[in-house]
């Protein structure tokens, strides 16, 4: 049993012995939510913000394209260990609900997200086109900030071209430089 759960990304291992010679194994693969970059290496990490599997570098591109998981880049100055804690579960879902959010509000697709365990309530965001997004993943819930986020392009900002960051890190007010 523990062999299996050290062995392989598994979730859940279940086994049963029925007499006289019947083993039934029940096992549960554990599921990628995102991809936890830091520095050169990547890791697969569940919704409980462990890392539970390194990819070889080989394997990084290839398979953040074929599974469109957001891909999380830590700044944090400690190494991660497949294992070890690396953010909160609830922290982490609201990255992933901010990543899942953000084309639907700002209309243009983002490139990467920068967390840093020196500041776990904060995110920043790089845009394809290159500008920022700072985020706070505390105080307003994500999806309050998506709504206030979609408002502000539909009112303010017509063209990106030269804007440079967005900051909504202050409640209900949003900053940003053109």
């Amino acid at each position: 049993h523990a062999k299996l759960l050290a062995a392989f990304p598994l979730q859940q291992v279940n086994i049963v012995r029925h007499l006289p010679h019947t083993l039934e194994l029940g096992i549960q693969e554990k599921v990628s939510h995102v991809v936890w970059m830091y520095h050169d290496k990547a890791w697969l990490m569940d919704l409980t913000g462990t890392p539970f599997q390194e990819l070889k570098p080989e394997e990084h591109a290839t398979f953040i394209k074929e599974q469109r998981l957001p891909v999380i880049t830590d700044m944090s100055p400690e190494s991660p260990s497949t294992g070890a804690l690396r953010i909160r579960p609830q922290a982490l879902q609201g990255l992933i609900t901010l990543a899942e959010g953000l084309n639907e509000a700002i209309g243009e697709p983002w490139k990467q997200i920068t967390w840093t365990s020196a500041k776990p309530g904060e995110t920043q965001i790089t845009v394809d086109k290159g500008w920022k997004l700072y985020a706070s993943l505390s105080g307003n819930t994500v999806e309050q900030q998506l709504n206030y986020l979609k408002t502000f392009f539909t009112n303010s900002i017509k063209n990106t071209s030269s804007l440079q960051y967005i900051d909504m890190r202050f409640g209900e007010k949003i900053f940003y430089k053109d």
